[in-house]
C-alpha cells in the first residue's frame, strides 16, 4: 500500500466516523490541515447569517477571530460574490479568482486575515443548501510567511470531496432523526426517508420502516439475500458497483465515496434518489451492527 493510500485511507476513515460522531470533525480537520501545512482548516456546513451563527467546524484558528468572523466581517468577504457561481465538487485557489494584488487592498485582508499573519486561500464546495443556496465547503488558510499554497496541493483535497459529500448525507440525516444512544432499529425509523444497512458482500442486514415500505411496493429497487436490484440490468449494474465501492471503503479496503443515482421505476412515477455511502465500522449507534460497511438512503419523492 503507497503512503498516499494509507494517507488518504486515514483520513476517509475520520471522515466517516465524524458523519455520525461531530466531534471527530476536528480530529479529522487537524490531521489534514498538518499534512497541507496550513494555519487553519474550517468545515462550513451552514454559513453564519442574520441571527445564525452558522455550524463551523476549525482547527488551528484564533477562537477571537472565528467569534469576529461569525460577526458581520463575513460579510466582508470578498471571496463570498463568487461562492454561488462555483461548481460544486471542485476545490481551487482563492489566488485564482482574486490576486493576492487586489486581496491586499480590501478591508477584510486589512481587518481580519493580516493581523493573523495569513494571506492564501483554499476551498473546496461540497453542496448548496436551502433555498438560498448556502455554501457547505472545506476552506484552508496559510500563513503568508509559509509561501503561497499551489494547485498539487489540493490532490488530496480533491480526493477527499466526495468522501465529505456522501458523510454531509449522513449527518444531514443524523441531525434530523436528532439520534440518541440505543438500539438501531429505533434511530433509524427516526430518519427521514428509506436507510438500508448491507454488508461487505452487499447482503442486508437492517432497514427502516420507510425502506420497508419503498422495498415492499417493487417499484424501481428490490432487495433480496444476494443484494440489492433496480428495474433494469444495467442500473443494477451501475448500482452494485456503487455498493461493492463503498462496502470496500467501509471495511478499510478502498477509497471510493459511494455514489448517487435515480432509479428508474416501471410505474412511470418519478424516480427514487438514492445515496449509496461507506459505514465505518463501530462508528454509532445508528450503525450498531459491527458487519455493516454499506448505508443507502433511498427517498421516493412522490412519497
Amino acid at each position: 500500500m503507497s503512503d498516499d493510500f494509507s494517507g488518504a485511507e486515514r483520513h476517509i476513515d475520520r471522515i466517516y466516523r465524524a458523519a455520525v460522531e461531530p466531534e471527530h470533525w476536528p480530529i479529522f480537520l487537524d490531521g489534514l490541515r498538518k499534512e497541507l501545512r496550513l494555519a487553519s482548516l474550517s468545515l462550513v456546513f451552514r454559513h453564519p447569517g442574520v441571527g445564525d451563527r452558522g455550524l463551523i467546524t476549525s482547527v488551528g484558528a484564533d477562537e477571537d477571530y472565528g467569534d469576529l468572523y461569525r460577526s458581520p466581517v463575513y460579510k466582508l468577504n470578498p471571496w463570498l460574490p463568487w461562492g454561488s457561481e462555483m461548481k460544486i465538487g471542485r476545490a481551487l485557489l482563492a489566488d485564482s479568482v482574486l490576486p493576492q494584488s487586489e486581496l491586499v487592498r480590501t478591508e477584510f485582508y486589512n481587518d481580519w486575515l493580516r493581523p493573523q499573519g495569513l494571506a492564501h486561500l483554499f476551498t473546496a464546495f461540497l453542496c448548496k443548501l436551502g433555498p438560498q443556496g448556502l455554501l457547505s465547503e472545506l476552506g484552508g488558510l496559510r500563513e503568508k510567511a509559509a509561501g503561497p499554497l499551489c494547485d498539487a496541493d489540493l490532490h488530496p483535497v480533491r480526493l477527499l470531496i466526495p468522501h465529505l459529500q456522501r458523510a454531509l448525507v449522513i449527518h444531514s440525516r443524523v441531525e434530523e432523526a436528532e439520534l440518541r444512544a440505543g438500539a438501531a432499529a429505533e434511530a433509524l425509523d427516526r430518519i427521514v426517508g428509506g436507510v438500508i444497512l448491507l454488508d461487505e458482500r452487499g447482503a442486508p442486514i437492517l432497514t427502516n420502516r420507510a425502506a420497508d415500505r419503498i422495498l415492499a411496493a417493487n417499484d424501481g429497487l428490490t432487495l433480496d439475500r444476494e443484494g440489492c436490484s433496480a428495474a433494469n440490468p444495467k442500473q443494477t449494474g451501475e448500482l452494485r458497483k456503487l455498493l461493492s465501492e463503498a462496502a470496500a471503503t467501509g471495511a478499510g479496503k478502498g477509497i471510493q465515496a459511494g455514489g448517487v443515482m435515480r432509479l428508474a421505476r416501471p410505474s412511470r412515477r418519478r424516480p427514487l434518489e438514492v445515496v449509496v455511502a461507506p459505514v465505518r465500522r463501530g462508528a454509532s449507534p445508528m450503525f450498531a451492527c459491527d458487519a455493516a460497511t454499506t448505508v443507502i438512503f433511498v427517498t421516493d419523492p412522490d412519497a
